[in-house]
């Protein structure tokens, strides 16, 4: 538990410690931004339900935010921050009776935040996922093949989550490693490819948060996304190369504070434009994809996305 937490329990019964805890919550406007690096939500399948049956794989990934900081007393100046995140997740997927799969990921995160020349860093093990996928559909027939996945989970507090920014010494709910809560993950995969080798992926992700020990909920994420794509062979139709394009959004509940106060300055929506190529070549996939925000609302206008690319290298069992 934060220092500051520690000693306002300490000073006095129960009641007078939470009514101390919200009136400090309230004082410093917090910005619950799930979206900028702590959630360690990253289920996408992709293509690779197709394809193999297990896989091992590394994914790097990278994105940037500008926030401002809203005024705490009249006449006082505006602030902006720069926020980055570099987050490397470890997964792999293992088959079981060719319909169940088994699917864990290990992320390590690496959260920077510059206001005003004060850097605040928080780098190391983020939250650790696990799923049960299930391969409900795959049916081909005269070049047609459709392919359907449904999975859940859990993610495991196993990130650090008690981090103080380095400028106020408050606790910041977007620069964590993980939420400090267990919670339940849901995701489901349709893949559609005609005689052509054109087709579409879509996606639907859920995480649904619990309050934490600090009593402070992060809020539930959905996302959604939809992209095109056209499949070419090379090398005597041994390798592929599939360019992809389309649209990805993302639902950000409102963050929760103890005694189920609403963090006002959370949540929130943002339509990126992704594109994206994955190159199969024998047993390895690359997959390199480049989102650039469209549309968005973040901590009620406080917080700016930038693009973000993500890498993966995946070896196909």
């Amino acid at each position: 538990m934060p220092p500051k937490f520690s000693v306002m329990f300490a000073c006095g019964p129960k009641v007078v410690s939470m009514l101390a805890l919200l009136v400090w919550f309230n004082h410093f406007p917090l910005k619950g931004c799930d979206v900028c690096g702590s959630s360690g939500f990253s289920s996408s399948l992709g293509f690779l339900p197709t394809l193999s049956k297990h896989f091992a794989g590394v994914t790097w990934s990278h994105g940037r935010f500008q926030s401002q900081h809203p005024s705490v007393i009249p006449g006082e100046i505006i602030g902006t921050s720069h926020e980055s995140y570099h987050k490397t997740d470890i997964r792999g997927l293992w088959a079981w009776r060719n319909q169940w799969h088994l699917m864990a990921s290990i992320p390590m995160a690496n959260l920077l935040k510059n206001d005003s020349g004060t850097l605040t860093r928080n780098t190391g093990l983020s939250d650790i996922s696990c799923s049960v996928q299930h391969l409900i559909l795959d049916h081909n027939a005269k070049g047609k093949r459709h392919v359907l996945m449904a999975g859940a989970g859990i993610k495991i507090p196993t990130g650090k989550s008690q981090l103080l920014d380095n400028t106020y010494q408050i606790w910041i709910p977007n620069m964590q490693l993980g939420t400090g809560s267990y919670d339940f993950l849901f995701n489901v995969n349709a893949i559609y490819t005609d005689a052509q080798n054109k087709g579409y992926v879509t996606e639907v992700l859920a995480k649904i948060n619990t309050p934490n020990r600090l009593q402070y909920r992060f809020g539930h994420v959905w996302n959604t996304s939809l992209k095109g794509f056209k499949k070419f062979y090379f090398h005597r139709n041994r390798n592929s190369i599939i360019p992809s394009l389309g649209l990805k959004n993302e639902w950000l509940g409102k963050d929760r504070r103890p005694m189920g106060i609403t963090n006002t300055l959370s949540g929130g929506y943002q339509l990126q434009l992704q594109t994206g190529v994955d190159v199969f070549v024998s047993k390895y996939n690359i997959s390199l994809h480049y989102f650039h925000p469209l549309s968005y609302r973040l901590s009620d206008g406080f917080v700016k996305p930038l693009p973000s690319f993500s890498v993966s290298v995946t070896y196909l069992l």
